[in-house]
Parts: structure tokens; C-alpha cells; sequence
């Protein structure tokens, strides 16, 4: 289950590295508003992102065969580098979720668990899926505090409970731990970082839609589009289809809201054993975007599934997307903000 922000076109992860490829954005406008056909604000090598509750839709709930995952504090923030695709998560950032069923390990009942970065230290991806540098703290209320720390080489970590190493695993072993170790917790630091990279992975694309409405906001206008900037996994032709919600002006402008649907959209992740495969609706409900005493921004608030048209991620497994591991959303999302 990992792999966070994947690029668009070369579709390589981002536990951070997402590529962000924005060449432009349409609009802009006066201080703290968008749209209005001023000209277009450069976007520099080094952008920032944040990712927090949204005002319009509850927090992300996913649900597998085996339960539920529901997301009660989110608060993401950091920077990337469009060049390089070295990306921070700054401190004291994270999020906290729910999950109704845990791995035997951890007993099977319900539990809230949260994941941050602690005061000091920033987490650094050069490139790649996974840290290069930093740490990660995971709480659970009534149980010591588990210590995640990226090791020296980047190549794996060291986890620890009262500041005594009880593991140091490999990324592929850590990554693995939440269903092959016997210590719960090592088992609980394992099933955190997951479930981040799980929310950065639908935040992901989120900002696929952001780019496609940004690059085609003039045809928009006219009629809905369909897209194919991934690969298709072979049998499973892929597309992805934008419509623009309208306002009466016919002109897109603050607040707008924009529908999408995946159809067979496939992640291809060069360097990982892991990729992964979408379906369903997305929707963009208010759309941000223009010039304030901050910069220019872009970005709002997404619902992720609707009711009847479910969104979907499964591993690509044996050349097929497989539906044992399915996440399913529907009506729960969360506000993507990019600033410069």
C-alpha cells in the first residue's frame, strides 16, 4: 500500500515526489480572487502544498474487505522541487485516522492512531517512494509512543519505543511489517506510514484533476473532455473524463466546480513492485485559484466517490488490477491547496 503523489505522465511516486508539472495556470485575478483572464502566473521550480479538512465534505473514509479507515485530522504541508522532485513534509505535520478492524497483532478491535512529524524535523525525499532523512512519530492513547526514524543511508529505518530500537527494517520489510511481523509495534508504525501514503495517494489525483481543468480550462467551457495521460494496462484501456459544472456566465470562475470520472487509470510505478489501478468519480467542488499577499494558488475542496458512482484504488497484481485489495470512497475528501 504505498507510494504517495504519483506524476502525471512519468507516473513516478512521490511519498512525496508527486510531479508537479503545472506549466500554467489560466486566470489568476486581483488579490484573493481568480479567474477574470489576467495574464497567467509563472510557476518557479519550488512549489508548496498543504492538505487539510475541507469545509464541503467529511474526511476521507476508505473501506476494504476486511473494514473501514476514516481519517479525523489531517494537516499535510510541505514543498517540491518540480527539477529535482526533492520534496519536504515539514514538521509537525500528520494526520490521525480510525481504523474499525486491526491486523491480529494489534488485537483486531477499533483504533486510533496518529502519525507526525515531530517539532524539529522536517521529512526530506530526494527522490523516489520513500525518506531520505526525518522521522515519524506514532501515537496511539494508552500505549508508548513508536519512533520511526529514516537511517543514515536512507535505505530503511529504525524503530524505537522509549528510546530503545526494537527494529530496523529495510523499507520493503517495513513497508510489509503490517501483515508479516508479530510485534505490535512494529506492526502499528507500519500500518501508520501506510495509511499516509494511502491519503497522499488520493490526493494525488486530485492534483491530476487540478492539472487537466488548469490546461484546458478554454475548452471547458464548451464541452466536457476526455483524457489519456497514463498508460493503459494492457486490456484495460484507460480515460479520463472532465466536465466543467457551469455557472451562467460561460466563464469558469471562483467556486466553480468540476466533475471527473477514471475509468481503468493506471499508475505504473517504475522502481516499485507496487502499482495501482483506479476507477470512479472525483469531483472538484470549489475551485480556488488567483493571486493574494501570499502568491498565486490553485486547489479547493474534493470529494473523493459520490453515491452510486463509487472511486476505487486496487494493486496491479499479476498484470491485473486486483479486487482483493480494493479501497473504496465515496462522499469523504479533503482541501488540496498548491501556492508559489
Amino acid at each position: 500500500m504505498m507510494n504517495l503523489f504519483k506524476s502525471l505522465w512519468k507516473c513516478i511516486v512521490f511519498v512525496l515526489p508527486v510531479l508537479f508539472i503545472i506549466t500554467g495556470c489560466g486566470g489568476g485575478g486581483s488579490d484573493g480572487d481568480g479567474g477574470g483572464g489576467t495574464p497567467v502566473p509563472t510557476v518557479p521550480t519550488v512549489i508548496n502544498y498543504s492538505v487539510a479538512q475541507s469545509t464541503m465534505t467529511p474526511l476521507l473514509t476508505g473501506t476494504t474487505a476486511s473494514g473501514t479507515f476514516s481519517v479525523t485530522h489531517l494537516d499535510l504541508a510541505g514543498s517540491y522541487n518540480r527539477n529535482t522532485n526533492a520534496t519536504t513534509l515539514l514538521e509537525s505535520r500528520g494526520m490521525s485516522f480510525n481504523i474499525n478492524t486491526t491486523p491480529p497483532a494489534l488485537g483486531g478491535g477499533a483504533m486510533t492512531i496518529g502519525i507526525t512529524t515531530p517539532a524539529g524535523s522536517t521529512a526530506t525525499w530526494v527522490s523516489g517512494s520513500n525518506p531520505t532523512a526525518g522521522k515519524f512519530l506514532v501515537t496511539v492513547t494508552a500505549r508508548d509512543q513508536i519512533t520511526v526514524q529514516v537511517n543514515s543511508g536512507g535505505t530503511g529505518v529504525d524503530i524505537s519505543v522509549n528510546s530503545v530500537i526494537i527494529a530496523s527494517l529495510t523499507w520493503a520489510e517495513f513497508v510489509g511489517a503490517v501483515e508479516t511481523s508479530a510485534d505490535s509495534n512494529v506492526v502499528l508504525a507500519s500500518l501508520a506510514y501506510n495509511a499516509i501514503q494511502t491519503v497522499y495517494r488520493c490526493v494525488s489525483q486530485a492534483y491530476t484533476l487540478i492539472e487537466v481543468v488548469m490546461e484546458n480550462q478554454d475548452t471547458l467551457t464548451q464541452s466536457g473532455i476526455d483524457v489519456q495521460l497514463v498508460t493503459s494496462l494492457p486490456g484495460y484501456p484507460s480515460n479520463m473524463h472532465v466536465q466543467w459544472g457551469g455557472n451562467g456566465s460561460g466563464n469558469i470562475s471562483p467556486g466553480d466546480n468540476f466533475l471527473s470520472r477514471f475509468s481503468n487509470w493506471w499508475m505504473d510505478n517504475p522502481g516499485s513492485n507496487q502499482d495501482y489501478f483506479y476507477n470512479g468519480r472525483l469531483l472538484w467542488l470549489d475551485y480556488w485559484e488567483g493571486t493574494n499577499s501570499s502568491g498565486n494558488f490553485v486547489g479547493g475542496d474534493f470529494k473523493i466517490g459520490i453515491t452510486g458512482d463509487e472511486f476505487f484504488e486496487e494493486e496491479v497484481n499479476g498484470g491485473a488490477p486486483d479486487t482483493g485489495t480494493r479501497i473504496t470512497y465515496k462522499e469523504s475528501g479533503f482541501l488540496f491547496l498548491l501556492n508559489w
